[in-house]
C-alpha cells in the first residue's frame, strides 16, 4: 500500500501574457514572474514547469542571464514526456503485428492507428498499452507454468490467504515458502527470456513488456510523489529516446536528470518539495491521485478557457477581459463547488475512474479478446515457435 499524507493542492491562474508562448521575450517574462513569486513567498529556490519546446529556451536564458535566474529550477513536464515515450514505443512495435492484434480484437479502431502509434492519444495509449502488456505477460506465465508443470490449483490456498492478508504502508506481501519458490523461478525464467534463450520472438515481445513496466514506474513515481523512483525512471526513458533517435528529449532529459541529481548532492531545499510531490499536483484526497503538472494545466485553465459554453476564448478577443477572467475564474469555481457540495448536488468519487466496476469489466473483456486473438494468430511464447 502507498501512504501519502501530503495536503491537497489548490490550482490558481496567473494573468495571461498576450503573446506566443514560444517567444524568447515571453519565456523571459515567465522567468521574471517565477522570480517575483519566489521573492513574495520568501523562497530561496523555486520550481517552474515547462514543456520541452519552452524549457529549451528557458535553459538558454537561464545560462545567459546567470546568476539572475540561478535559483529557478526548470522542471520538464511529465505529461508531454509520457507522450514522447509512447511515441518511441509505437515506433518500436510498428509492423510487429501487435497493432494488427489490437485492431482484430476490436480494442483499437483502424482509423486511430496512426495517432496511437505516434502517442498523440494519451488516454488511449495509457489504457491500451498496459492491457497489451498484461496479455503478453499472461501468455508468458502460461508458458512458464507449462514447462515447470505447476498447477495453479495447488497454490489456491496460498493465493487466497495472500489476497485476504492486510498490509500496512510500504510493507511487502507475506509470501509462503512455496509461493516464494515459484516467484523466484519465474524471475529466472523471465531473465532467460530477456536473454533470448526461449527464442528471438519471445525476447522481442518481453522487451515490450519491460518498456511498459518503465511507464508504470514513471507513473507510479508521480502519483506517489517518490523522487528516487522518478529519477530512476527518467534514466531508463533517456536510453530509449537515444535508441529511437529522438534527439530533443534524449539530450534534454539527460540534462534534466543531471540537474535533479545535483539538487540531491547539494542538499537543495527543493529536494523536500520534490519528495512532497512537486512534480505532480494532488487535487483530491485519494491515494495515488497526483497528476503531472502540465496535464493538470490542460485539465484546468486550458480546458476552462476552451469550453464552448463558459470558456473566455469563445466569448471575447479583449485581452483585458481575458485577464479579468483568469483572475476571477478559479475563485468563482471554488465558490460554486462549495455551494454544490453544501446542498449535496456534487458527489466526489472515492476511487479513480479506471477502478470503477464498469471500467474493470470492459478492461477484462478487452484483455481476454487480445489473448484470444494472439492465440488465433501466433503465440510468441509457444514452445512450437522457432527459437532461432
Amino acid at each position: 500500500m502507498i501512504s501519502d499524507e501530503s495536503n491537497t493542492q489548490i490550482v490558481d491562474y496567473l494573468p495571461p501574457i498576450n503573446a506566443s508562448p514560444t517567444s524568447y521575450d515571453v519565456v523571459y517574462e515567465t522567468l521574471c514572474y517565477t522570480r517575483s513569486i519566489a521573492e513574495k513567498c520568501h523562497q530561496s529556490q523555486i520550481i517552474v514547469t515547462y514543456d520541452l519546446a519552452i524549457a529549451k529556451m528557458a535553459m538558454q536564458i537561464q545560462k545567459q542571464e546567470s546568476p539572475y535566474f540561478d535559483h529557478i529550477f526548470i522542471n520538464l513536464g511529465a505529461f508531454y514526456m509520457q507522450m514522447a515515450y509512447f511515441n518511441a514505443i509505437g515506433t518500436i512495435i510498428d509492423s510487429s503485428g501487435l497493432i494488427d492484434i489490437l485492431v482484430q480484437s476490436e480494442v483499437l479502431a483502424g482509423g486511430s492507428v496512426n495517432a496511437f502509434i505516434g502517442g498523440k492519444h494519451f488516454n488511449r495509449c495509457k489504457r491500451i498499452y498496459p492491457l497489451l502488456s498484461a496479455a503478453l505477460q499472461t501468455l508468458h506465465l502460461q508458458r512458464f507454468l507449462s514447462e515447470e508443470n505447476i498447477e495453479l490449483q495447488e497454490m489456491s490456498e496460498d493465493l487466497l490467504h495472500l489476497k485476504s492478508c492486510p498490509t500496512g504502508p510500504n510493507e511487502a506481501l507475506p509470501l509462503s515458502d512455496s509461493l516464494t519458490s515459484v516467484v523466484n523461478r519465474y524471475r529466472d525464467f523471465h531473465e532467460l527470456t530477456l536473454a533470448g534463450i526461449h527464442g528471438k520472438s519471445a525476447q522481442y515481445y518481453i522487451q515490450f513488456v519491460e518498456l511498459i513496466s518503465i511507464y508504470h514506474i514513471f507513473s507510479r513515481s508521480i502519483r506517489s510523489g517518490n523522487l528516487d523512483i522518478y529519477i530512476a525512471s527518467i534514466s531508463d526513458r533517456a536510453d530509449l529516446f537515444f535508441i529511437m533517435n529522438q534527439p530533443n528529449y534524449a539530450r534534454r532529459s539527460v540534462a534534466y536528470l543531471s540537474n535533479l541529481i545535483r539538487l540531491k548532492t547539494e542538499n537543495s531545499p527543493l529536494v523536500l518539495q520534490f519528495h512532497q510531490g512537486a512534480f505532480g499536483v494532488k487535487r483530491t484526497s485519494n491515494k495515488l491521485a497526483r497528476a503531472p503538472i502540465d496535464l493538470t494545466l490542460e485539465q484546468t485553465i486550458n480546458a476552462d478557457a476552451g469550453n464552448k459554453l463558459t470558456g473566455v476564448s469563445h466569448l471575447t478577443d479583449s485581452f483585458s477581459a481575458r485577464q479579468r477572467w483568469a483572475l476571477s475564474h478559479s475563485m468563482r469555481t471554488k465558490i460554486i463547488s462549495k455551494v454544490l457540495e453544501g446542498v449535496s448536488l456534487s458527489r466526489k468519487d472515492d476511487v479513480s475512474h479506471s477502478l470503477k466496476s464498469d471500467r474493470i469489466k470492459k478492461d477484462r473483456k478487452h484483455l481476454d479478446s487480445i489473448i484470444q486473438t494472439i492465440h488465433d494468430n501466433m503465440n510468441p511464447f509457444s514452445a512450437t515457435v522457432d527459437q532461432k
